[in-house]
């Protein structure tokens, strides 16, 4: 995706589905060797490609360029010590109006709207929250209007956008300004908590929401030191 819209950032070409195929074959190339990873792979990716081309040709016309993996970076002074939040965009859209759109590329499950709203998934507020105040290279500062993921499955659903500030059925719609704020609020409350040194990193701060995967659990001892604790023994660990 990030070659492909690197090469076409405004326009589409006529051929835009073999085009992508073609960078497909190219990237997949290393699978040679592997037949069974790329008779798994490569039909997903096929059924991929076709749903992101539609996606494209229904949202070019409103775009002015779109712009791909790009840096970006925001120097906070205002906590102590200095912190610098950096973050790497999956994608930037310029609207024709102007305005920015920060999407996010997901192979897997999306995070849901709620921990969005909620701050546990951040990422793509504290983007908006760069645009903002910061700088994401070669992208002038503007005001954004959305923030989507766009989950890249390639099964029975080939793909699908989820706008975190639209809501849906059980919340009430917000805007990326709302949002970009929040998170830049929950960033500096951290900061501020842990950025003189005296407050202890918990392992497992908060249990129904911790990662599915974690690369630390075996130097953490988690498994180790939960075994046979009760409810609220292991409270006390976090």
């Amino acid at each position: 995706m990030h070659v492909f819209v690197s090469a076409f950032p405004e326009a589409l070409p006529a051929d835009a589905l073999d085009r992508l195929l073609a960078i497909g074959r190219e990237k997949f190339a290393t699978l040679e060797d592997r037949p069974a990873a790329m008779a798994f792979w490569w039909p997903r990716f096929e059924k991929i490609a076709r749903w992101f081309i539609a996606e494209e040709q229904g949202r070019r016309p409103e775009l002015e360029r779109s712009f791909s993996e790009v840096d970006g970076k925001l120097s906070l002074r205002e906590v102590k010590p200095a912190f610098e939040l950096r973050a790497r965009a999956d994608r930037i859209d310029r609207r024709t109006d102007g305005t920015l759109m920060v999407i996010d590329y997901k192979t897997g499950s999306m995070p849901a709207v709620k921990d969005v709203r909620l701050g546990l998934s951040p990422q793509l507020a504290l983007e908006a929250a760069i645009i903002r105040n910061g700088a994401f290279d070669g992208v002038a500062r503007a005001d954004t209007a959305a923030l989507e993921y766009w989950r890249l499955a390639g099964g029975a659903v080939a793909g699908e956008v989820k706008d975190v500030c639209d809501g849906g059925r059980n919340l009430q719609a917000t805007d990326p300004s709302t949002l970009a704020d929040e998170a830049l609020a929950g960033l500096f409350s951290l900061l501020e908590a842990f950025g003189p040194g005296e407050q202890p990193y918990v392992p497992v701060p908060r249990a129904e929401s911790a990662p599915k995967y974690n690369d630390y659990e075996h130097l953490e001892r988690i498994r180790e030191w939960s075994v046979n604790q009760t409810d609220e023994e292991a409270g006390d660990y976090g």
